[in-house]
């Protein structure tokens, strides 16, 4: 009436599947705890080259999935974290944009790592502020509007895509308000305020 055998096989295919995505799962979520925490030491201005080396050793061990669970939510979530820590450490280190070909990651999770990278450039930004460094503040409102003004050529059908590139928008926003702040308390020291 049914073959068990064919079921049996059914069954460890699906085992199999399984204990291939939980690795997945661990993995991703490793590379985005080591993005935390390189985007976190970037912000406070300490740097650790072994982050970076750590990190791209994880995304190569990642990037050897193959089948159905490199499409898996995970699996782009955790690419995009790493476009935004890699991308972010080299602003911070050669004040430029990391390519697309560096990454090796596909268009959709560099573009997404590239929005939220403008995040943590808000959050440099007002460390900046802190810190008293205005050459920094004016520099990251430069590079947000660069990629803020690349970004408006994209027609996005994602809607994924679509939401976070305007994200871009809030956060250029953002520091042209801290921006004119800033300018703000200039003027006011300046007129004796």
């Amino acid at each position: 009436m049914l073959k068990q055998k064919e079921f049996e096989s059914i069954k460890k295919e699906i085992d199999s599947y399984n204990e291939e995505r939980e690795k997945i799962i661990q993995k991703a979520h490793k590379i985005i705890q080591t993005s935390k925490k390189i985007i976190y030491s970037l912000i406070k201005g300490d740097t650790q080259e072994s982050q970076i080396k750590e990190i791209k050793a994880q995304v190569k061990d990642l990037k050897k999935t193959k089948g159905a669970l490199e499409f898996s939510s995970i699996y782009k979530v955790a690419l995009q974290e790493y476009v935004e820590a890699i991308a972010f450490y080299i602003f911070i280190k050669e004040k430029r944009l990391i390519t697309l070909k560096e990454t090796e990651v596909g268009i959709e999770e560099y573009l997404l790592g590239i929005c939220d990278l403008t995040g943590e450039l808000i959050r440099k930004a007002v460390k900046s502020v802190i810190d008293e460094n205005y050459k920094e503040v004016y520099l990251i409102q430069e590079f947000i509007d660069l990629i803020y003004r690349q970004f408006l050529n994209f027609n996005f059908a994602n809607g994924e895509l679509r939401k976070k590139s305007d994200s871009i928008k809030w956060n250029l926003n953002k520091i042209e308000n801290i921006i004119y702040e800033l300018k703000l308390r200039k003027l006011g020291e300046k007129n004796g305020v």
